[in-house]
């Protein structure tokens, strides 16, 4: 009796179902996982550079000079690896890391490839995870200058890693995220062999594998649906949480960040290389440009440091052209002839992008004209501020 006076009181009937459980959602970072994840990834990189690479072991010589004369030798952009190591395994460590961050950012750790805010949001994150986890690997207090003295030798002393491993190591990640929804997902929607569908997640997912292993997790493990043997399509909802609409966003993204591959002509010689760019909207039309580059020449390499003015007449639209000006300068450094020059640069170039998402495009080809000759650019485009 006395519990009926208490439900009627409460304003519902004895036989109404309970209320239905408040979806809380996590927040914060996992830093114990984070932590161990971090430092087993970075003992794996050095124990293996230890084990490989001879100037690793030099380990002679007063330790924070050594250490110093690293840091401060810094300057221009190859540090003589080859270019598979630049611009495959370095983009792929910092895929590896910014999955680390990912599975322990408790937010997004569920986000899936689309056109939402969580995804992106996630990704930008990861990111700077993924330039901070780079510059300590480089430089920091565990790292390439500490074992080893690395970058106080020549011609290790560039800067190809600090820009490249981050941006591009970002844009790893997106092409694995779009191809684990648009390729593995419907691979193991049709196909029930556990075994087949290990392997599919495995190896068209590397990086996210990598990571996955740092956690002591099957590689092929997911934090967005079940496993292998276990994952049936009928019970799989994409992890999307409420959000506002897309109407809501400017059409325009304010700011743009561009990972690029690059080839141009320094002194006559071809030059390949890479680079970074951002870009600030100041109108529909016109953006300021910032943008860092280089290439490696025989016996040296080539740094670009520009900014100035684009102007994009059709901005929102799927194709779009763009031309600008870039002025700053250009270092070229001989490591082995003793001579380095420093000199100003200005570049002229047109383009067009393809867009992809509203947050995603394709930089398609840029073709410019610099002091000594025509450069060619491709690359990723990630729009930032309108999702």
């Amino acid at each position: 009796m006395l519990a009926s006076v208490h439900i009627w009181a409460q304003g519902s009937s004895p036989d109404a179902p309970p209320p239905a459980p408040v979806e809380r959602v996590e927040s914060g970072i996992d830093w114990s996982g984070l932590s161990r994840e971090s430092i087993l990834f970075l003992g794996i990189k050095h124990g293996f550079r230890w084990m490989t690479e001879p100037g690793t072991r030099d380990m002679k010589g007063p330790f924070f000079q050594r250490y110093r004369d690293s840091v401060t030798g810094l300057h221009g952009w190859s540090d003589g690896d080859p270019h598979y190591v630049n611009y495959v395994g370095h983009p792929m460590q910092g895929a590896i890391s910014g999955y680390i961050w990912a599975k322990n950012d408790r937010r997004y750790r569920t986000v899936e490839f689309g056109l939402n805010r969580d995804y992106w949001r996630s990704r930008l994150r990861a990111g700077a995870f993924a330039f901070a986890y780079s510059a300590q690997f480089e430089i920091g207090p565990v790292s390439e200058a500490t074992i080893g003295y690395i970058q106080s030798k020549p011609p290790a002393q560039g800067l190809v890693d600090h820009v490249v491993t981050p941006t591009l190591g970002v844009g790893w990640m997106v092409a694995e995220d779009a191809l684990d929804r648009f390729v593995i997902l419907p691979f193991e929607n049709r196909v029930r062999n556990p075994y087949a569908r290990m392997l599919v997640r495995g190896w068209l997912n590397p990086a996210r594998s990598f990571a996955n292993l740092m956690a002591f997790r099957a590689p092929w493990d997911r934090d967005t649906r079940r496993g292998t043997w276990t994952y049936d399509p009928m019970f799989h909802v994409p992890a999307r949480r409420p959000d506002r609409p897309i109407e809501e966003f400017p059409t325009l993204a304010p700011f743009e960040i561009a990972a690029t591959g690059l080839v141009t002509t320094v002194d006559g010689q071809t030059c390949t290389g890479g680079g970074a760019a951002a870009a600030y909207r100041f109108s529909p039309s016109v953006q300021g440009v910032f943008d860092v580059s280089g290439c490696q020449v025989p016996g040296g390499d080539a740094l670009f440091y520009r900014i100035g003015p684009r102007w994009s007449p059709a901005p929102d639209k799927l194709w779009s052209p763009y031309a600008e000006v870039l002025l700053g300068g250009r270092k070229v450094t001989y490591e082995g002839q003793g001579r380095e020059s420093n000199e100003f640069s200005a570049t002229a170039a047109a383009g067009v992008d393809l867009r992809l998402t509203r947050a995603l495009a394709f930089r398609v080809a840029s073709v410019g004209y610099q002091g000594g000759g025509v450069q060619f650019s491709s690359g990723i485009v990630l729009r930032v501020g309108n999702w």
